[in-house]
């Protein structure tokens, strides 16, 4: 049944934005500074500040039990309003590709949360033919880990780059092996060489645990469908109760470090103050269909 959110103070890049968002009760059809003119049911969230579920990135769940990531991820990230956790598996080799993400996939079968799954692999092991097999699985992402600066020279990147091609799966670096002190040189290496040869990519190492950022989602296929308030994404939301202030740095502050009071997950309550309903087994495995959906400037 179609209904109004109105007088939603939405958290976007640090500001807050005022508005009101038509819905279908599962996806956004609307979001307009108002929508006085539409005679439907109303539910007003004054007093909250909105944001999106967030999602995020984390990588520790290898050997894990499908029980024990549900817990994991219950308490991490659930309660904290992450209703998307994107993880990886470590790949060697191309011929490993299929056994490896079964396992994962197996791992997340009792997940409360969904999932999108990539794979970590070394630099020297990036080839054109394990590229094709992730784009055949529709894979998000591809981390690779870089063990030193000398490492990059020997990659076929321009053959790298046709393997990708039209389903444009990003690269993302991880800098494992190297020492701190070369790290900055190494992500100007490995930025000079994505620009140059036109690869998809993120320029920088993600932060595990924490939420993605829109422009990592876009380029990994997430948003602007999961994560994103906005015309046709999921209706999935935090509310946090709103501190009344001039100084919008504190309500901020409120988002990163508080629990949210509601969580709506795909239009349903997951959370409402101590009030929890996440149904193990009910985290949808995510393939990407389309990458950098928007093309951001950042």
């Amino acid at each position: 049944m179609p209904y109004i959110i109105e007088n939603a103070a939405m958290l976007k890049e640090g500001r807050l934005d005022f508005c009101s968002i038509l819905t279908d009760g599962k996806e956004v059809t609307a979001i307009r500074a108002d929508l006085a003119n539409y005679s439907l049911i109303r539910m007003n969230v004054e007093p909250f500040i909105m944001t999106p579920t967030h999602t995020i990135l984390d990588s520790t769940f290898r050997d894990k039990k499908s029980r024990e990531v549900a817990g994991i991820i219950e308490d991490r990230y659930l309660k904290k309003g992450c209703t998307t956790v994107l993880t990886y598996v470590e790949v060697e080799y191309e011929k490993a590709l299929h056994g490896r993400l079964q396992e994962i996939e197996e791992a997340f079968s009792q997940s409360s949360a969904d999932y999108a799954i990539g794979i970590k692999v070394p630099v020297r092991s990036l080839t054109p033919s394990l590229l094709v097999g992730c784009k055949k699985m529709k894979l998000p992402a591809v981390f690779v880990d870089v063990d030193s600066l000398e490492s990059m020279d020997s990659v076929p990147w321009g053959w790298i780059r046709g393997a990708i091609f039209p389903y444009n799966c990003p690269l993302i670096p991880v800098f494992s092996g190297v020492e701190d002190v070369l790290k900055k040189q190494s992500l100007g290496k490995w930025e000079k060489l994505m620009h140059h040869w036109k690869i998809p990519s993120v320029n920088h190492e993600l932060i595990e645990g924490t939420p993605l950022s829109a422009s990592v989602l876009n380029k990994i296929g997430i948003y602007p469908w999961r994560s994103s308030l906005q015309h046709r994404s999921e209706l999935s939301y935090n509310l946090y109760k709103r501190v009344f202030s001039k100084n919008n740095d504190k309500e901020l502050l409120i988002c990163q470090t508080d629990e949210p009071v509601i969580t709506v997950h795909k239009g349903k309550v997951i959370r409402s103050g101590k009030r929890i309903d996440f149904k193990k087994g009910s985290g949808e495995y995510i393939k990407v269909k389309t990458h950098a959906f928007y093309s951001f400037n950042h």
